[in-house]
């Protein structure tokens, strides 16, 4: 790892919220409510983190409703429900993560969250748990992950050496988009989705249990 550290781009989902129990009861709610079979949870949770959500319904819907307007429709009540009620009520912190964005923040270090999730579940996140960072980009600011147009424009924006940033992620996704952005040290997460296996495989430097780990490997450098 380089000698100094100078920024950490993170993706959201599984790194700093646990919220696949709130996404999955927005999603449960909505395919009930129009009498639809409804996913399971594996079906669903397994999805969300490769796509964006137009791409998941699409995925799941049967082929009658795949038409434009009632995607759209079913967009906007999924992410409403989800950011205005579900993720207030069943979306938690991962343990130690917001402490360790603000002691980063604290410390000099800049800080950027890139998520494939909608600029609304971002704000939601944002506002609910109190979080500050530099930069905060979603699904609807630059093309999904793995493309790392979103990553390159953070580390833009933050000035800052690729060389001497960090991207935590919990999916092959994130650990494919911080090579592609040519970022040095890339951390996969075991409080997501992936498991240590697949993170590695797909080109993480270090894995740890937990993103607020991260303060362990940060004293070395």
């Amino acid at each position: 790892m380089s000698k100094k550290t100078q920024a950490i781009i993170s993706d959201l989902d599984g790194v700093l919220l646990d919220s696949k129990n709130a996404f999955y009861i927005a999603v449960h709610d909505f395919f009930k409510q129009h009498a639809l079979v409804v996913p399971t949870y594996d079906e669903a949770i397994s999805r969300i983190h490769k796509m964006s959500l137009r791409s998941f319904l699409l995925s799941l819907l049967p082929s009658n409703l795949k038409n434009p307007r009632f995607v759209k429709i079913a967009i906007k009540v999924i992410d409403s429900s989800y950011t205005h009620f579900f993720l207030p009520k069943f979306a938690t912190a991962i343990p130690g993560s917001t402490e360790f964005i603000s002691t980063l923040r604290t410390k000099g270090t800049k800080t950027a969250i890139i998520t494939n999730g909608t600029s609304s579940m971002l704000n939601a996140y944002l506002q609910r748990f109190g979080v500050n960072v530099d930069i905060a980009l979603s699904a609807d600011d630059a093309p999904l992950k793995p493309n790392p147009e979103g990553t390159l424009m953070a580390l833009t924006t933050l000035n800052v050496d690729p060389d001497k940033t960090l991207f935590c992620g919990d999916s092959t996704t994130d650990m494919l988009t911080s090579k592609a952005a040519g970022i040095k040290t890339t951390v996969g997460v075991l409080s997501g989705v992936g498991t240590r296996t697949e993170l590695e495989k797909a080109g993480a430097d270090f894995v740890v249990e937990r993103v607020d780990c991260l303060k362990y490997i940060l004293k070395k450098s």
